[in-house]
């Protein structure tokens, strides 16, 4: 029958066979130790080195190893590319907090310890929380800040522009989409930017007016064309735009689809208006 456990030499203990690994004289806690035991009587009979940063005397099983820690370790890269001076040649300085002198590892340090510098940090902004705000009005003064408002206001417009110029560069189908969509539910007001739009080309005089004064000038034909007297379906200018018209409310009129077309760009003037009736 075989046996579940076994007595471990080194620590006289009866141990399972699941704490032995393989090939091994001792069980697993006792070799570890054994091993650590070891590397630090092979480290012990080795030279002492000095530390080529900070000076400070260690032993290493590596030979190539100069520093003795990771952090002298960084300094020296740093300061073989350039970025600092030797530790051991930074002279000593007291911290800006608990006021201990201690040996800086790079030539902006300021405090002996993360603590020192973590609690100079909350102090820094404690006093931040508890100081009084001055407004960018006071510190600039009136008139600088006033420049510096419409500068940002500028700014921001011609940012928030090209922004919405690139989202709609590449969203062209939605765009497209919306617009028609726009169109079809309110058509007057897409009518109206299109008689804005021809009256800008033409760089006509222009009066601004609302929707609800061009619908009384309409009703007050009647809705009805006034060349041929049939439904108004359009709105007409009577001195066309391409003849120096006006886009002003006295300039428009009801008119129908194809009288509208017809008439185009003549004009006879206003004792010739009859030409056109019907």
């Amino acid at each position: 029958m075989q046996e579940s456990t076994r007595i471990c030499p080194r620590c006289s203990e009866s141990k399972s066979l699941t704490d032995w690994g393989k090939g091994q004289s001792y069980c697993r806690g006792c070799f570890s130790d054994y091993k650590r035991a070891r590397r630090a009587a092979r480290v012990a009979a080795l030279p002492t080195r000095h530390c080529s940063e900070c000076g400070a005397a260690f032993q290493s099983a590596y030979v190539q190893t100069v520093t003795c820690s990771a952090i002298c370790g960084t300094a020296r890269e740093w300061r073989k590319s350039g970025a600092q001076v030797k530790i051991a040649d930074i002279a000593p300085a007291n911290c800006a907090e608990c006021g201990i002198e201690f040996t800086m590892k790079n030539t902006s340090g300021k405090f002996c310890s993360p603590l020192c510098k973590s609690t100079a940090r909350n102090r820094r902004r404690i006093g931040n929380r508890n100081r009084k705000s001055v407004s960018l009005l006071a510190r600039m003064g009136p008139e600088a800040y006033a420049e510096f408002t419409a500068a940002a206001r500028v700014r921001y417009a011609e940012s928030n522009k090209a922004s919405k110029l690139r989202w709609a560069l590449a969203n062209k189908d939605r765009v497209k989409a919306a617009a028609k969509a726009r169109n079809a539910a309110y058509p007057e007001v897409a009518n109206e930017r299109t008689r804005k739009y021809r009256a800008s080309k033409r760089a006509a005089f222009t009066v601004p007016f609302s929707a609800e004064a061009l619908a009384q000038k309409l009703a007050y034909w009647g809705n009805s064309c006034w060349m041929c007297g049939t439904d108004a379906t359009a709105v007409d200018h009577v001195k066309p735009l391409i003849k120096q018209g006006a886009h002003v409310l006295a300039n428009f009129r009801p008119a129908c689809g194809p009288c509208n077309s017809s008439k185009g760009g003549r004009w006879f003037g206003v004792s010739e208006l009859h030409r056109f009736m019907k």
